[in-house]
C-alpha cells in the first residue's frame, strides 16, 4: 500500500493514518485507534492481534484502495 501511496506523492504519518483510517472504516466501523480501544491495546501493533478473518478484511480494504488509487 504505502508503495503505491508515495508514487502518488502522499506524505508519510499523518497522510498515511488518514487514508489507513479510511480504509479500516470500512469493514470495522472504527478507525484504527478506535479499533485499538475496542482490542484492549495500547502500543502494540493492531495487525498483529488480528484474527486471521480481520487480517484478511483489512487486506481486502487495501487491495481494493490499491487499485482504485492506480486507476
Amino acid at each position: 500500500m504505502t508503495d503505491v501511496w508515495q508514487a502518488r506523492n502522499v506524505k508519510e504519518g499523518k497522510e498515511y493514518a488518514i487514508l489507513t483510517n479510511e480504509i479500516y472504516k470500512e469493514w470495522p466501523g472504527m478507525s484504527a485507534k478506535e479499533y485499538k480501544q475496542y482490542k484492549g491495546l495500547r502500543k502494540e501493533s493492531l495487525r498483529d492481534n488480528m484474527s486471521d478473518i480481520e487480517v484478511a478484511l483489512a487486506d481486502l480494504g487495501e487491495i481494493a484502495t490499491r487499485k482504485l488509487a492506480k486507476t
